[in-house]
């Protein structure tokens, strides 16, 4: 397996510890290096001590995120989903990898490392109901199997099958992404969504997957990964960490205003400080 190199750490706090930490991946668009600053934020709020991990691209690091994160790694890939690339990459013993369109409402986040007990692996929930598109709601034409597993967010041990596991995700995920789809058993619109892959691999749908079923996957309760949609009743207890629609998010009064400015103004300021090299 391979691990991101001494060199692709442009930060790193003289007092982090690599034993449990949460990781956040903004690729591509600015505007997820915006959500990973207001995610980690709030994941400051309540847990101060948390190690936290930024994988991003460089042109998007500024002061802000410095001062934010214990530590924080360039040279991902230009990729709609480079976060499974990163889970692979993880500098943590124990990780929780949390999408950056989300926001932690309160310190129950500081157990979340408890909640593996005897699993290698645990994902979000995931709740037919919440899903836009019905099609999104099963892995098949039929409607048999139900895409029980949400990659939101994944609490995980770092093993060498673990980190396989995140790296064949993503590589699977990049092939499904520029093949022609060859499931013609599930809908087409599945092509361009990782959590059709996840469910391939949990599943052990080809032979290659076999290895994975030594993994002891398990789901958590969907308190850590709720929506403003979710029924009371579906939550066990008072939601701990809410992942966000980013078009959710542009309706909230300035909020748009607010991110765009930023990549707006971090941006003209490190087109000085860069001589240019912001793209």
């Amino acid at each position: 397996m391979t691990v991101v190199s001494d060199n692709d750490i442009i930060h790193q706090s003289s007092d982090i510890k690599y034993d449990k930490g949460f990781i956040y991946v903004a690729s591509l668009n600015p505007m997820y290096y915006e959500f990973s600053l207001l995610s980690a934020q709030s994941l400051r709020d309540y847990h101060s001590e948390a190690n936290i991990t930024l994988f991003t691209h460089q042109d998007f690091v500024d002061e802000r995120a410095e001062k934010l994160f214990d530590e924080i790694r360039v040279g991902i890939p230009h990729s709609p989903r480079a976060k499974m690339w990163c889970m692979a990459r993880t500098p943590y013993d124990v990780t929780l990898y949390n999408d950056v369109d989300s926001y932690i409402r309160r310190r129950k986040i500081r157990k979340v490392f408890d909640q593996l007990g005897q699993n290698d692996m645990m994902f979000g929930t995931n709740l037919l109901y919440t899903v836009a598109k019905e099609e999104l709601c099963y892995a098949d034409k039929n409607h048999e199997h139900e895409i029980t597993h949400h990659g939101s967010l994944c609490l995980y041990h770092k093993t060498d099958l673990n980190l396989d596991f995140h790296q064949t995700w993503y590589d699977e995920y990049m092939k499904q992404l520029t093949t022609p789809w060859e499931h013609d058993w599930a809908d087409p619109v599945w092509k361009k969504y990782d959590m059709h892959t996840l469910w391939r691999l949990i599943n052990n749908f080809d032979s290659n997957f076999d290895k994975f079923e030594k993994i002891n996957i398990g789901l958590l309760g969907r308190h850590w990964n709720n929506t403003f949609v979710d029924r009371k009743q579906d939550l066990k207890e008072p939601p701990v960490i809410t992942q966000l629609n980013r078009y959710f998010i542009n309706t909230i009064k300035n909020q748009k205003k607010l991110i765009n400015k930023n990549i707006e103004f971090y941006g003209k300021k490190k087109k000085t400080t860069n001589s240019g090299e912001f793209s």
